[in-house]
């Protein structure tokens, strides 16, 4: 088993209006004017070459909820190829896979889990050196505000030094 931490560089989130940071946190949510999606990107760099994959959990910790984002809602993750940068172009990128799970349905604060093994699979076999996913309300509308932050690879306080990671087993 090998745990992989996120990039920190390309950890964030990106807002419908054009905004969004690469450091503090990831975060997915709403108020009356936009809407945001988180971003969380794993360098596969140091596994080793010829390894079978059995399987590959994405673990984010969810470190705060503003308002009551899950009021009828679920995080869904996308799989999504936004390359070594994350730009504000990124909110609309078209995803490899959508909705490929629900990493939450509830405001708990705790690790939050995805099983991604195939996705993370088929990145090695298309010559990626990253897996990069994006976090987002299963039903994105704008109104109060309401948000649901995961903690990022920057480690900002006031960071529980739970960095997000991808869980891999081979041999």
């Amino acid at each position: 088993t090998q745990t992989i931490n996120s990039t920190a560089a390309l950890d964030g989130w990106r807002a419908s209006n054009g905004g969004g940071n690469t450091t503090w946190y990831i975060e997915t949510g709403r108020n009356n004017t936009l809407t945001s999606r988180g971003y969380v990107s794993f360098n596969l760099g140091s596994l080793p070459s010829g390894a079978t994959i059995t399987e590959v959990n994405l673990r984010l910790y969810q470190e705060a909820v503003v308002g009551t984002p899950y009021s009828g809602n679920s995080v869904v993750v996308d799989h999504v190829d936004y390359g070594s940068s994350l730009g504000s172009e990124d909110y609309a990128l078209t995803p490899l896979a959508s909705a490929i799970g629900t990493l939450t349905s509830n405001p708990t604060i705790e690790w939050k889990d995805l099983i991604v093994t195939s996705y993370v699979k088929n990145d090695i076999s298309a010559g990626r050196t990253r897996s990069q996913f994006r976090i987002r309300f299963q039903v994105e509308v704008t109104g109060t505000e309401a948000w649901a932050r995961f903690e990022s690879g920057d480690n900002y306080p006031p960071a529980t030094g739970n960095l997000p990671q991808l869980v891999i087993k081979y041999h």
